[in-house]
């Protein structure tokens, strides 16, 4: 047990003198009290080598950074792709093609982030595990050659005694530590310019790896891409057809009566002739007729909607002529302006019986006595039963109304 501790105690007595040795050796070499060892071939190949080790350094750091970004691509598109599945309405065309592109998209990541990891970012760590064991012999290389220093110095010094046990002594020494920096020196001398060489073929087949496998991602996301916009450009083109314009596929509900549910009509009522107009054919009669009128109005008013009042029939007027004989007035002698030629494109005209408030921003509106031109629907299948399309002539404002406020004329 005594013998262990001694040999301990021991080996760090003599790794404290070397420590101190050495470091009196680099306080006079400092000062210029004593000369250094230069090896300039040596200097430049560790130049290169400290060189390499930061340029290998700032590639694993780029690389990484590279990494983290692709992965938060490959999330990114597909949140984004879950986002456009989410709003590709069912019925929208190549909606069943989107799980399929999705999942392509998704191995086409996986596969490249893969090919990242194990052909760019793990060869530069293999790359990079060299450098430690070349560092350690740079510094061993940079002790010995200190020790050198210090065994020749001591020998000079000792030649100058002339002690010859110590002078022999002290080229023992030298001639120890001499082969020692000799050996790590020309080993140094080996590795480095060979370790140096190799970062060339290393750098291309890396980068040659790195833009190959990206090439091929783009190449086939690509791929993947221009089907997407295959699919977008024919929606775009049945959009505009107008395959899914929502008139088509929800009834057209916004011009129904809402004050008379129960009826189903479509067709807005016309109103009932205003009590201002009854009155002149109620003075006359008698009480019991009025009596007998107002119980005849009660049953009327559970009777179906009102109907538009259609226009007495008049007999034509009977002239005479110079010898006192009666004539008929023909359309010739009278042909009224409403009947004049119409214009291309009409169908007839109507002319308005009662006033119309438009409910909606493709109806006409128009008051009574209005003259309306009735033309043929842009969209034959946008036309509803009982709704006429026409152009009012006052001011040539375009529009559905319904039919049942005007008469043709």
């Amino acid at each position: 047990m005594a013998d262990k501790v001694e040999s301990q105690w021991g080996r760090k007595s003599v790794l404290l003198q070397k420590h101190m040795t050495r470091g009196k050796e680099k306080v006079l070499q400092k000062l210029g009290k004593s000369d250094e060892t230069r090896d300039e071939i040596f200097d430049c190949y560790n130049l290169n080598f400290t060189q390499q080790v930061a340029a290998s350094a700032k590639l694993n750091k780029e690389v990484k950074n590279y990494l983290t970004c692709c992965k938060s691509m490959s999330l990114a598109s597909s949140s984004l792709f879950e986002t456009l599945e989410e709003i590709y309405e069912p019925e929208w065309d190549g909606h069943g093609d989107l799980g399929s592109i999705k999942e392509t998209l998704g191995l086409l990541w996986d596969d490249y982030q893969r090919k990242l990891l194990d052909q760019i970012f793990n060869p530069i760590v293999r790359y990079q595990s060299k450098f430690p064991d070349i560092k350690k012999k740079v510094e061993k290389r940079n002790r010995k050659v200190i020790d050198y220093d210090s065994s020749r110095h001591a020998l000079e010094g000792a030649k100058g005694k002339k002690d010859e046990a110590r002078t022999a002594k002290a080229h023992e020494i030298y001639d120890e530590k001499k082969k020692n920096y000799e050996d790590i020196n020309n080993e140094m001398h080996e590795e480095l310019p060979t370790l140096y060489d190799r970062r060339i073929p290393f750098y291309a087949q890396t980068f040659q790896q790195l833009y190959s496998a990206e090439a091929t991602f783009h190449e086939e996301v690509g791929k993947a891409m221009c089907q997407l916009g295959d699919i977008m450009a024919n929606l775009n083109k049945e959009a505009q057809l107008g395959t899914y314009s929502i008139k088509k596929k929800i009834p057209s509900f916004r011009r129904e009566n809402s004050s008379s549910p129960s009826t189903g009509s479509h067709q807005p009522v016309p109103p009932s002739p205003n009590s201002s107009d009854m009155s002149g054919a109620s003075h006359g009669r008698g009480t019991n007729d009025i009596a007998q009128d107002d119980e005849e109005g009660d049953e009327e008013d559970d009777a179906a909607e009102y109907q538009v009042p259609r226009s007495t029939p008049v007999a034509e007027p009977r002239l005479s002529n110079s010898d006192g004989d009666p004539t008929v007035k023909t359309d010739s002698d009278d042909k009224p302006e409403e009947n004049a030629e119409l214009p291309p494109g009409v169908l007839y005209r109507v002319k308005a019986l009662h006033d119309y408030a438009c409910l909606d921003s493709d109806e006409l509106s128009f008051t009574k006595g209005e003259l309306i031109q009735v033309i043929e629907y842009e969209d034959p299948e946008d036309q509803d039963e009982g709704w006429l399309y026409g152009l009012r002539e006052s001011d040539n404002s375009k529009g559905v109304f319904p039919e049942n406020f005007t008469v043709r004329i």
